[in-house]
């Protein structure tokens, strides 16, 4: 979201007449977010209140982060084999998706043959 003075300046220029665009250009902002002020008709920011995805397991992922030394793509990938969403996409690298042989934090230890 935009900052309250430049959600002033678009109500300011919006009273004196000026339109959409040429308010979007005089403040380098885009068309929709002058849209998206002049629908709010508050020049207070909204504020953001997002909920914590992770929280639920805090514990687990802390204690993959110290078996997988500190390597958070081995963390996320661990926390994928087991079920656990974590928004980000399941995909790596140049679209290719991550491998199986790529996982060396697993817990289980690795065969031997």
């Amino acid at each position: 979201m935009q900052h309250r003075n430049i959600r002033e300046a678009i109500f300011t220029l919006h009273k004196k007449g000026n339109g959409l665009r040429t308010i979007a250009r005089a403040l380098k902002i885009s068309r929709n977010t002058v849209k998206r002020v002049l629908v709010s008709g508050s020049v207070e920011v909204p504020s953001v209140v997002r909920t914590e995805s992770a929280e639920p397991h805090e514990e687990r992922i802390r204690a993959l982060f110290v078996l997988c030394k500190g390597n958070l793509v081995r963390v996320h990938e661990e926390l994928a084999a087991a079920g656990v969403d974590s928004g980000r996409s399941r995909r790596s690298g140049r679209g290719s998706t991550t491998s199986s042989r790529v996982r060396r934090c697993s817990t289980t230890p690795p065969r031997t043959t």
